[in-house]
């Protein structure tokens, strides 16, 4: 079996996955978004399986981490593809208490992973602009500095309030400053309704920005350079309660000189969403976590294999909300007259969205006017129903009619955003 080759690695299957994306994010003329998280892959089951770890509280559930970094484009935000991926898996043995700061930085650490995986998506996209997007863990200084260090921008979303750099003998610090700068820009949001009672509503937010110096932390006695960067401050105004009110602070090498730029930066880590997009099609859309594979390495495998299909799932419903697009954007030819033989109905010329309800009809999916959207389910069996028969299809033409084969495999849909 492929995954269970020892041959076979995780790395080395979506090494071809990592270099297709780098040719389209050389393609991109406004450069990339590169959103870095990590997501539990969590699997059940009363035996234990060999490479797998505690990842919980609850010893029965083994499992891995995965951290991935993925590539939007940067206008549309429309998904580009996976740049790089890291999966490691927890010991159970515990940190000293009496642990310091020095014994600390000598050992690996999960930290490590955000500036690392920066320095290979360096690698990989060189000459592209990149900006790269954290939550709260990445906020991390070694972060800032590999950032310098690469010649990347980036939006990390703060969650320390820095000591700044300054010439008076007062402290000063880095969320205090934002709070204080004027008013930049305003915007409204809709904010959905959620649990435990709290409607939906409109938020209206004002944003600040101010210019800092951040000095490096305490851990590690400041030693190093000092690090500028912008603070914005995402706030929510006229909130029902403090507890409900929208409240970001955004650290970034972007410009605020403008309205415009403030927003800028604002729009980009909200499209920090998508990489959760991701982690739904993985493990919703594509099961990962239903999977029986008995061993860790088959599971990473099998983890490279869904990585590349959880991409081209969520290419095919960015390409199903543009109006513009059509079934020959979606699907390739073979695939398109393979899907009439089951639905005539579509053509070439059928919107983008029509084409993907059929291929998520192929899967279960029923469609109505409260479900618009197939959801990942449905769209992966669809999906996975039509490429295999589009293989048997492709084994049989072979066979009988090598040139028409051999024309069919070079038509593949382009998903990209503007068809650079």
């Amino acid at each position: 079996m492929l995954f269970n080759h020892e041959e076979v690695s995780h790395a080395a299957l979506l090494e071809g996955v990592f270099e297709q994306t780098a040719k389209q994010c050389a393609r991109r003329g406004d450069g990339v978004l590169v959103i870095q998280d990590t997501s539990v892959a969590s699997f059940g089951g009363a035996e234990a399986r060999e490479g797998l770890g505690q990842v919980n509280d609850r010893a029965e559930v083994q499992g891995f981490l995965v951290h991935t970094a993925l590539a939007l484009d940067a206008k549309t935000h429309g998904v580009v593809g996976v740049v790089d991926q890291r999966v490691w898996t927890r010991t159970s043995e515990k940190k000293r208490r009496d642990e310091t700061a020095n014994d600390r930085r000598k050992r690996p650490r999960e930290s490590e992973r955000w500036p690392q995986m920066e320095r290979n998506v360096a690698r990989r996209l060189p000459g592209t602009r990149v900006i790269a997007i954290f939550d709260r863990e990445g906020d991390i200084f070694e972060v800032f500095e590999t950032m310098a260090e690469v010649g990347h921008s980036f939006v990390v979303r703060a969650t320390h309030n820095r000591l700044l750099s300054g010439d008076d003998d007062a402290a000063h610090y880095s969320l205090d400053e934002a709070r204080k700068a004027p008013v930049m820009a305003r915007r409204t949001v809709n904010v959905p309704a959620r649990g435990g009672g709290r409607g939906a509503r409109v938020a209206e937010l004002q944003i600040r920005a101010a210019r800092v110096d951040v000095q490096p932390p305490k851990n590690r006695d400041r030693r190093g350079d000092a690090q500028w960067m912008n603070v914005v401050l995402v706030e929510e105004i006229n909130a029902p309660s403090e507890n409900e009110a929208l409240r970001w602070f955004l650290l970034t090498r972007e410009p605020i000189d403008t309205a415009d730029d403030v927003l800028f930066i604002v729009r980009c880590y909200e499209a920090r969403w998508r990489i959760e997009e991701f982690h739904m099609a993985l493990k919703t859309g594509c099961a990962l976590e239903e999977r029986q594979l008995r061993s860790g390495h088959r599971l990473e495998n099998l983890l490279a294999f869904t990585t590349a299909i959880a991409c081209e799932l969520l290419k095919l419903r960015d390409v199903s909300r543009d109006e513009t697009r059509t079934a020959s954007d979606v699907l390739t030819p073979t695939q398109l007259e393979i899907l009439r033989e089951t639905h005539p109905r579509i053509t070439s010329a059928s919107t983008a969205l029509a084409t993907l309800k059929a291929v998520a009809e192929l899967g279960g999916f029923y469609g109505s006017n409260k479900t618009k959207v197939p959801g990942w389910r449905t769209l992966w069996a669809g999906y996975r129903k039509l490429v295999e028969a589009e293989r048997g299809y492709l084994i049989a033409l072979r066979r009988t009619d090598a040139t028409a084969w051999a024309a069919a495999i070079t038509l593949t849909p382009d998903y990209s955003f503007g068809k650079p």
